[in-house]
């Protein structure tokens, strides 16, 4: 098991974005915690998950062990950007200067005839190792690079 003051170093390193409490700006009936990096363009909802000190964190390759199901994460574009989203959004996780994954999704109209009025791409972030990593995530002609903090898996 890894010890407290280990986390504790590796949150204060990691300049993961804080996450906030709901309502959140974009899907405000959804009420679950949130976060997002510069330009508020795109939104991260933790549809699964939790903060670690108060910042974004996930476990490494995509499972929660602590609540046994998959970390999900609702990636959700800004209203007034959604002529800069694409179809599908991208996923990059970069350490030490090199990418290490790629992972795409595709987006989820929320309406019958599939022109989407919101703009949102279920995921499943699945984090190579632990450790602090640089996330890119891009749709279209939207960016964003933000740090997620991704803790191992503990031992049984």
């Amino acid at each position: 098991m890894i010890g407290l003051g280990l986390i504790v170093a590796a949150v204060a390193s990691c300049p993961a974005p804080a996450v906030q409490e709901p309502p959140n700006p974009v899907m405000r009936s959804l009420r679950m915690p949130w976060f997002t990096a510069e330009p508020r363009q795109l939104y991260g909802l933790m549809w699964s998950g939790r903060a670690v000190d108060g910042r974004w964190s996930l476990y490494a390759h995509g499972f929660n062990p602590v609540t046994e199901i998959s970390e999900k994460t609702m990636w959700v574009v800004d209203p007034r950007a959604r002529l800069l989203a694409g179809p599908r959004l991208r996923l990059t996780w970069r350490r030490d200067g090199r990418v290490r994954r790629v992972q795409r999704f595709g987006w989820s109209p929320d309406r019958p005839d599939g022109r989407p009025r919101r703009i949102f791409y279920p995921s499943i972030p699945n984090a190579p190792s632990p450790g602090c990593w640089k996330l890119r995530v891009k749709t279209g002609r939207i960016r964003a690079t933000l740090r997620v903090l991704v803790q191992p898996q503990p031992r049984p």
